[in-house]
């Protein structure tokens, strides 16, 4: 229920989705369900299917890696423990989504690479390459320092 709370807060598609249902007569404690029941179904397929969910809603594809890698480096956390969850996230995808999750991130590389940014650039940013090129992950026991 807190899930339908937030969506129903804070997401412009379910923020309109009430207005209908209360035109309709729905009571909004049946609205609270109705959205929760939705937000289930949405959650269970990602839990329960070991695959990336694609909702015919979203015509954008996200990338999960490349929103892994971004909160993490927004996080400072140690770059070898970016690499070590970057290769075990995926490891738990399908051969066909870590491979074009793979080319997103190597688009971000290349765009990195040729940036004509001036001035230094986080040490981070640069060893997360070089790590995942040399093959390096962190131990279970590498604490989270930031760089």
């Amino acid at each position: 229920m807190m899930v339908a709370d937030n969506m129903l807060e804070c997401n412009a598609w379910w923020m309109q989705k009430p207005k209908a249902w209360k035109a309709n007569g729905v009571k909004s404690q049946d609205i609270h369900a109705r959205v929760a029941n939705r937000m289930t179904r949405v959650v269970f397929q990602i839990v329960s299917g070991q695959r990336l969910f694609r909702h015919p809603s979203r015509l954008d594809q996200g990338y999960v890696l490349d929103k892994l890698l971004t909160f993490y480096r927004e996080q400072k956390i140690a770059p070898a423990i970016i690499v070590r969850d970057l290769k075990h996230a995926s490891d738990l995808m399908k051969p066909a989504d870590a491979k074009s999750e793979a080319a997103k991130l190597q688009d971000s590389a290349l765009r990195a690479r040729q940036s004509r940014q001036k001035g230094p650039q986080e040490l981070g940013n640069l060893l997360v390459g070089l790590l995942a090129q040399l093959g390096i992950a962190a131990d279970d026991d590498v604490s989270q320092t930031s760089t």
